[in-house]
């Protein structure tokens, strides 16, 4: 039979510890950079990512983080002009029209803001009324 006494009265330790292994615990890497806007113009959206480390743990929360952007306000095209007259008055000439670059605010910009053609031609015959052609009879 035993009696439990006061550990005072015994030599030694009550308690031990030694180390042990275990696989470390999973943790969040950091984020990566922000990806360029999705749009150059407008509204788009960022995204970054971080991993989980050790590579195949389960951490908590979300690997992708995404926020919005908006690099600018978006240039368009305004309405094309009136078509031109002929550029020739018989046979195959070109005419044209003429449309400008604007963002929503009204304001013509140059044409490399937008993708497009600035001038577009368009062949087109140009038909004149007959006149009857008289041929002198007899000899010259």
């Amino acid at each position: 039979m035993y009696k439990n006494v006061r550990s005072s009265l015994c030599e030694g330790a009550a308690q031990d510890q030694a180390p042990c292994r275990v696989p470390p615990c999973p943790e969040w890497s950091d984020w990566n950079d922000w990806s360029p806007c999705s749009v150059t113009c407008g509204h788009g959206q960022q995204l970054r990512r971080r991993k989980c480390l050790p590579s195949g743990a389960s951490c908590i929360g979300g690997d992708k983080e995404y926020r919005f952007c908006q690099d600018s306000i978006c240039p368009y095209w305004d309405q094309w002009s009136p078509w031109s007259g002929c550029s020739v008055t018989c046979g195959i000439g070109t005419c044209e029209r003429r449309r400008k670059c604007a963002l929503v605010i009204f304001i013509s910009l140059k044409n490399c803001y937008c993708t497009g053609a600035v001038i577009f031609l368009k062949r087109q015959k140009t038909f004149y009324e007959a006149r009857p052609l008289y041929l002198a009879t007899g000899s010259p």
